[in-house]
């Protein structure tokens, strides 16, 4: 049951491309599981789903407590540069800058580093 849940959110967003719905479901899972092992991947889908329909600051929230309650999960350098992304958005740019150059002190590996390299170099060149 809790697998299902999990994956009917996941499909919702990436098979049929519904964020808004992705949004409902993956915050119903989090209220049934928040203690599941799927439950950092669900804050990272959550953020992600906030961040297609530009819901910027639930984005940045829901990646921020992915990286508080599960600092050690597999997601947590993509949600520290999700979160980044999401700062800049907001117009926070040098909040975001300097986001992107701690994802790259702190997971100096790719591809997030690099991901992280590449958005430093669009921000240096004004895009």
């Amino acid at each position: 049951e809790e697998s299902a849940a999990y994956q009917s959110a996941y499909a919702r967003l990436i098979k049929q491309g519904d964020a808004v719905g992705a949004v409902a479901e993956f915050q119903a899972f989090l209220q049934a599981y928040p203690d599941s092992s799927l439950a950092p991947n669900a804050w990272y889908w959550l953020g992600e789903s906030y961040y297609i329909s530009q819901e910027y600051s639930l984005a940045l929230k829901s990646f921020g407590i992915l990286g508080e309650r599960f600092a050690g999960s597999s997601k947590a350098p993509d949600a520290k540069l999700k979160a980044a992304y999401c700062l800049i958005e907001l117009k926070q740019v040098e909040q975001g800058r300097k986001a992107l150059e701690q994802v790259i002190a702190q997971y100096p590996q790719p591809p997030v580093a690099e991901m992280a390299r590449s958005r430093l170099r669009g921000l240096s060149l004004g895009q």
